[in-house]
């Protein structure tokens, strides 16, 4: 019931190169993730520091062929009971876009990044109180009180603290006040194809860190095994996962916290939706895949959603 809950509401977000140029290697149809024995939650590996990861220019693919969703339809299946297909239809066609260099955040804005651009003046202080969750991703944990209502409501103010430790992603944040941090800190949210190019290079791969399925020593979230969060039932400090990175180093890219993105080729929010990547602590493995779009209205402030930043090329290299 704890997966089929979180899936409902992450489905309740979703909905030509130069001939000179060397495109990446098609996707495998349907690819079969590698099965491996789930893990148990692993601790924190130690502190890591932020820094601005430089990602090269070139061809990047975006989204899924049309002939993998079945096999992301079977993967979704194996976990739960009324998977729609409508619901990744969003990837396909899968396209193949030039993008240009930029350097993109190691790790997941903290709160005590949000909270120190706040004191700077540069940033709105979150209103936390309208922060909202989904059925029992609003319990503090398993049997942590009754569900407030069978759907959205406002998350208390106890639960909501799960998600403000210092180290935690900056979650209950809207796309405009992500995007006031990231000027605030020399940048902006990445748009859609800088993010997946960040999430798997040019290698196709399904998740950041290769196809091996997901356990917890990979990323923060929904796991059969280990429960919401991989146990912890909210988010994990940002780099908790530190030996999974994505081809250019980037942790969390998959899981812990969403992340917000700007779209490609439009005016951000445009359509009334504001783009979201990654998965979250509460989602199964099927929605932390690189290609998984999903969509919340501009305004939502949630649980579930934080964000990075990308800048432009040969930027300051260290952490902030």
């Amino acid at each position: 019931m704890i997966l089929l809950v979180s899936a409902l509401a992450w489905a309740w977000a979703c909905n030509m190169p130069s001939a000179t140029l060397e495109l990446p290697p098609e996707r495998p149809s349907a690819p079969p993730p590698k099965k491996t024995e789930p893990k148990a939650a692993v601790a924190d590996a130690g502190p890591i520091t932020n820094a601005r990861l430089p990602v090269p220019g070139g061809v990047g693919a975006l989204g899924s062929r049309a002939e993998d969703i079945d096999g992301i339809m079977a993967l979704c299946e194996r976990f739960e009971d009324d998977c729609e297909r409508h619901w990744f239809d969003s990837e396909a066609p899968q396209e193949f876009v030039e993008v240009a260099a930029f350097e993109i955040d190691r790790l997941e804005v903290t709160n005590a990044e949000y909270e120190g651009c706040v004191v700077a003046g540069a940033c709105t202080a979150r209103a936390l109180g309208a922060c909202k969750g989904y059925g029992e991703d609003l319990e503090r944990g398993p049997g942590g009180g009754p569900v407030p209502v069978e759907g959205w409501d406002m998350a208390t103010p106890e639960r909501v603290r799960d998600f403000t430790g210092p180290s935690q992603p900056a979650v209950c944040v809207t796309p405009d006040e992500a995007e006031d941090y990231c000027r605030f800190a020399g940048g902006r949210l990445p748009d859609r194809a800088q993010w997946e190019v960040a999430a798997h290079g040019r290698t196709n791969r399904i998740w950041p860190w290769g196809n091996e399925e997901p356990t917890c020593a990979h990323a923060t979230f929904a796991s059969a095994r280990g429960g919401m969060g991989c146990g912890a039932w909210a988010t994990r400090s940002v780099g908790t996962t530190q030996g999974y990175p994505s081809p250019h180093g980037a942790l969390d890219m998959a899981g812990n916290a969403a992340e917000w993105v700007r779209p490609h080729d439009e005016p951000p929010g445009a359509s009334g939706e504001f783009e979201i990547r990654g998965g979250h602590w509460a989602t199964e493995p099927v929605y932390l895949r690189c290609a998984e779009r999903g969509h919340f209205a501009t305004d939502f402030r949630g649980i579930y959603v934080g964000f990075r930043c990308a800048y432009p090329p040969d930027g300051a290299k260290s952490g902030r």
